[in-house]
């Protein structure tokens, strides 16, 4: 009867550790996933912000270049962001990533036409100042 008991006994241990232990890596789960979130959020606004700055600093150099002046180059935008969207009123471009705040870039001199920019990836990137109007043109890369 004692043997019975004791079996009896192991068993209900197994199955209370067991369940401590389901508990315990839902938990866990539940917690890296929302990290893992957090650090795409801030993954796609460090990206977006590169990106920004380089098309802004591409701009204000065709700007004060003068007249005829181009500049080409590659950006990268990441999935489920759009870029470009031009600021008249603080002269910035943004861009939305999909939270309450956009992403920034650096000032601009000029004011340029909303650019047709809502692409992701790759991008080849077009800034130039033609009679004094400075625009922004981009590309996807193939």
């Amino acid at each position: 009867m004692s043997f019975a008991k004791t079996r009896g006994q192991v068993s209900i241990e197994f199955f209370v550790l067991l369940a401590f232990l389901i508990v315990i890596s839902s938990l866990l789960l539940n917690t890296i996933q929302g990290q893992a979130s957090e650090t795409q959020k801030l993954d796609k606004a460090a990206l977006s912000k590169t990106a920004l700055n380089s098309v802004a600093f591409a701009l204000n150099y065709v700007f004060l270049s003068g007249n005829g002046s181009k500049i080409t180059q590659q950006v990268f935008v990441p999935k489920g962001v759009f870029c470009f969207i031009y600021n008249s009123s603080d002269k910035t471009l943004e861009c939305d990533i999909g939270i309450s705040k956009k992403v920034h870039s650096l000032p601009l001199y000029a004011d340029i036409p909303a650019p047709n920019c809502s692409y992701e990836g790759w991008l080849n990137i077009e800034a130039q100042n033609l009679n004094g109007n400075t625009s922004l043109s981009c590309t996807k890369v193939s």
